[in-house]
């Protein structure tokens, strides 16, 4: 959606900013599920250093706190996609 503007809007718009905060919640949210399956299906070797699992997550950890972390994403995706104006009283 956002490599054709032209046929869903401008990328800055509320809307697309809304989908794009929306995508990366819900991204952010499955990448970390997942990775804690795989450490508990692991075990103790979950942990290890040996494993890139222990990085790939604690890097995940890193990016999904970046930018406001997971409730900046829900509220964006909520404000913006529907178009919330906050200076009305």
């Amino acid at each position: 959606m956002l490599d054709e503007p032209e046929r869903y809007g401008p990328k800055w718009s509320d809307r697309m900013v809304g989908y794009a905060s929306a995508a990366r919640f819900m991204a952010g949210k499955m990448v970390l599920k997942s990775l804690s399956e795989i450490i508990e299906l692991m075990g103790a070797y979950g942990y290890c250093f040996e494993y890139l699992i222990e990085k790939y997550y604690r890097d995940v950890k890193i990016v999904v706190q970046g930018l406001g972390g997971p409730q900046r994403d829900a509220l964006d995706s909520i404000r913006r996609y529907y178009l919330f104006d906050w200076q009305t009283p």
